[in-house]
């Protein structure tokens, strides 16, 4: 995890950071949530401004470094279901094309909401894998 987490940081499209202006409303939500306002827009997405508002204390840009983070814990994620299912070096191997993907990269390097929403679907893909949370 650690190491995606720097491969990112070192190798990460920062010229992508504020793409859209839902960058730019959840960058302004963290300093006045409003969704009446479209600070961000709906659903509103209260966690993961939350999260950010936690962040702008650490760090400058509070977006890209979620993004970075969420895309790093996802893969760590990733990589223990797919180890359920098959040998580590195939689900290393599965958990790396994941990574260099250009979609799951392009989410990662963006200050949006992607890498946040592919964190928590595979941590409910992982739990619902598991059988104590069936029975």
């Amino acid at each position: 995890m650690f190491s995606t987490a720097l491969l990112r940081l070192a190798v990460a499209d920062f010229e992508f950071g504020n793409l859209t202006f839902d960058s730019g409303n959840f960058a302004l939500a963290v300093r006045d949530y409003s969704v009446q306002h479209d600070r961000p827009h709906l659903p509103g997405y209260i966690l993961y401004v939350v999260f950010l508002k936690v962040l702008s204390s650490i760090t400058a840009s509070p977006g890209i470094a979620a993004s970075i983070l969420f895309s790093s814990l996802s893969s760590s994620v990733f990589f223990w279901l797919f180890k359920k299912w098959f040998s580590s070096g195939c689900a290393l191997i599965i958990t790396l094309f994941i990574l260099v993907n250009p979609m799951a990269w392009f989410s990662g390097a963006t200050a949006e909401i992607y890498s946040f929403e592919l964190l928590f679907s595979g941590l409910l893909v992982l739990a619902g894998t598991s059988h104590r949370w069936i029975y």
